[in-house]
Order: structure tokens, then sequence, then C-alpha cells
């Protein structure tokens, strides 16, 4: 009967309304504030500044390369800058007046990016892929260029040997020829010379057209060699575990157990008044017992709604809406146990402790850093966070991933673990700090 009553409070019916509130509200402020990410990137505008006018192909090359709609083309690399600081243009190529000249002669030829770090950082990552994507391709290009001009160069070195080998051949045939015309009678000496001239003229266009074709032939040769290479220059890219494009799919997992959190902390300090009210009529422990059938109720009803709303935002899920309902369940229950620990302490002043507690887990969470870029404290603080639990599993939920039994093991022996230092605090701690919130019961 008592429990009945208590479940019946204003406070039991506002904290209700909040979890399910806040949950739904902070999820779609953030869902539908990220949606555009990274989707609207290739809107950005970009410049390529052309220094060198040998490189004319290389700049169409890379316009249509490039990821990005809106590509503008200068030649001028301080106006393309003056674009770039004032966020007209969010990176700029250049290519240097003497990048063909050093390829051509195998010397370490430069592309400069330059990126804007100072912006967003979707942005700022998104240019930075986009640099490497490039610089890796041209690096590819190139390397393939030099060998070929390696190649050419070292054919064409052998080529110029037996050319000048045959010439200085033709000039001792030629003064052979001429010591023998000189030998003749005056009358024919004339005719002679007229006629070794054409052989001579002759000799040179044949020699001519010779060398052309096998300068022709070795460039034949050295393209058919490496044009496998080139085709070879390719990349697979196996996606494993793929989310659809949108920086809101992609922090979906964070957002969500984020607006739960917050709406379970404000549920905890509405329904702490409840607690002390009956505490002071039934006891201590039978309202703690109270509490706790409540959170249970408020965690279930409260994530069954909330869940509905997130999977028709985010669509097709991987392992279907029981487990993301579950899963959002566990996060429910802990977050309330986990921020009834300072507020059972300290009453309604332990929730500006939470809020700090709030802003740890929303780092321990990995959700936007996983745990292995994370320092000392959170790669420890990261295993007593219920938002920790509930982000991964939500990612392996919703896209797949790791095995849920493995987070949801730990996830429940810490609800058990939350409740039982709860228990001992209300044990010990005999009154109950309230501000002026009792009549909320």
């Amino acid at each position: 009967m008592q429990f009945k009553n208590f479940i019946k409070s204003k406070g039991v019916l506002i904290a209700f309304l909040a979890i399910i509130i806040y949950g739904i509200s902070i999820f779609f402020i953030y869902n539908s504030g990220y949606s555009g990410m990274p989707k609207q990137v290739n809107h950005l505008p970009i410049t390529i500044v052309n220094q060198d006018q040998k490189a004319q192909n290389l700049t169409q090359k890379l316009k249509s390369a490039v990821p990005f709609k809106d590509v503008k083309v200068k030649t001028n690399l301080n106006d393309a800058k003056r674009d770039f600081k004032s966020q007209k243009s969010y990176m700029v190529i250049n290519i240097p007046s003497n990048f063909s000249s050093r390829v051509k002669h195998n010397q370490k030829a430069k592309l400069n990016f330059y990126i804007n770090d100072s912006v967003q950082s979707t942005v700022a990552s998104s240019m930075n892929q986009a640099a490497s994507r490039i610089s890796s391709n041209i690096d590819k290009n190139i390397t393939v260029q030099k060998s070929k001009a390696i190649l050419i160069q070292s054919q064409m070195k052998k080529l110029n040997v037996a050319i000048q080998t045959k010439q200085n051949e033709m000039k001792q045939e030629v003064a052979q020829q001429k010591a023998q015309i000189a030998a003749l009678p005056v009358a024919q000496q004339q005719i002679a010379a007229q006629q070794l001239q054409q052989k001579v003229n002759d000799a040179q266009k044949q020699s001519q057209k010779e060398i052309q074709s096998k300068k022709n032939q070795i460039n034949q040769k050295v393209n058919q060699v490496y044009t496998p290479v080139e085709n070879s220059i390719s990349t697979n890219i196996y996606h494993e575990n793929k989310i659809k494009t949108g920086l809101n799919r992609m922090l979906a997992p964070f957002f969500a157990n984020l607006a739960i959190y917050l709406g379970s902390m404000l549920g905890m300090l509405l329904l702490y008044s409840v607690y002390a009210k009956y505490a002071k009529i039934i006891g201590r422990v039978m309202s703690f017992i109270d509490l706790e059938l409540t959170i249970f109720l408020l965690s279930i009803i409260g994530s069954l709604i909330v869940s509905g709303v997130i999977a028709l935002q985010v669509g097709n899920l991987n392992s279907g809406f029981v487990n993301l309902f579950i899963n959002h369940a566990i996060l429910a229950f802990g977050a309330y146990n986990i921020n009834a620990i300072a507020i059972l302490l300290l009453g309604q002043m332990g929730t500006g402790i939470n809020i700090f507690l709030t802003m740890l887990q929303v780092v321990a969470g990995a959700g936007m850093v996983p745990v292995q870029a994370m320092n000392g404290f959170f790669k420890f603080a990261h295993n007593i966070a219920p938002m920790y639990y509930g982000i991964q599993s939500d990612f392996s939920i919703m896209y797949g991933g790791q095995l849920l039994s493995n987070l949801w093991e730990p996830a429940i022996i810490l609800c058990i673990g939350l409740i039982v230092v709860n228990l001992i605090i209300i044990i010990f701690r005999k009154n109950q700090p309230m501000t002026d919130f009792s009549s909320l019961g």
C-alpha cells in the first residue's frame, strides 16, 4: 500500500516525464543539428594555385580528383592565401613554379597544401583526409613518371653512344671517299663530290629517321613495361560495420546515451524528495527499496519510449529494437543509481557533483575518443561509467561490433555495486538533507 502511494507521488510523475522529455528532446537536438555533416563538406570552397605553366594537365587532374564541388583555380598564391585567411577558401593546393622541371630531372618536387585547423573539427578532419588522399595518389603517379624518366634516360644514353659510333664511322668513310675523289682527274672531281654530298645527305636523313624510330621504340617499350604498374596502383577499402553518411549517425550512440543519462540525473534529483519524505514514514530501508523499485520501473518504461523514438530516427538497427531497449534500460538504471550517491550523501546539493561526473562520463564514455587514446585517469574511469557500456553497446546494436554480453555483464555488475553503495549510505546516513521540495510528494 505504501509503495502504491509512493509511486503515485508528484515527484515520481515528474521524474517519469523528465527521462522521456529529456531523452527525446536532447537526442533530437543533437541528431538533427549534426545531420548535415559530413555530406555537406564537399560544398566547402577550396583553391588550386598553379604557378607552373607546364603543369596545366596536373591542375585539371587535381580539379577533377578532389572531393569538392567548389574548386577555384588561380596563379597568385598571395591572393589565394588572403581568401584562405578570411575563410572564403578552406584549403589551398599550391603547385610551385619549378614543379614539372624537378619531376622531369628526377629531383624532389613539392606540392603544398594549406589547411586551416582553426575551424570546426569535422571540417579540419575532412580537409586533412582529402589532402592525404590527394598527396598519396600524386606521389604514386610521380614515382611512376620518375621511374619512366630514369629508364628512358638509360636507354637514350646507349642509343647516343651507338649514334656517335655510327657518325664516327661515317666521317671516316667520307674522308676516305674524299681522298679517292682528290686522286681523280679534275673534270671528274666536281661530279664525284656532288654525288658524295648527296650520299651523305641521304645517309643523314636516313640516320635521323632511324634515331627517331628507335626513340619511339624506347618510349613505347618503357610505357609497355610501366602500364601494368600504373594500372596496379589502386586501393581496395573494405568497410566493416559500415555507418551511413552523416555525423549524426556516427554520434548517435553517444547522443542517445547522453540524453538518457541527463534525464536520469534530473529524475534522481526529484526522486530523492519522495524518498526523503517516505523515509520518515516507513523508514530509510523500506523507502530505499521503494525507490529502487521505482527506478527499475522508470528505467523500463522510459527507455521503451525513448528507444522507440531513437530507433525511428536512426533507421535499421543491426541487432534489433529489443536489444536497444534493454541496453537503454540498463543504462538508465545505472545512471539513476550513480547519480543517487552524491544526492543521498548531500541532498539536492549533490547535483553539483553529478553535473561534474556527467562531464567526466562524456569523455569516459568513449563516444568521441576511443579508450586507447585516453589518459590514465579516463582509462580507469570508463570501467565505472554507465555511459561507457551504454555507448559501446549502442554502437554494436545500431551498426554491429563487439558482443553485447561482453558489455552488459560488467554493466549489470556495476549496477549491483551501485545499489550496494547506496544501501550502505542510507544505513549510515540517518538524516536526509533537504531543500524545500517536500511538496512534490
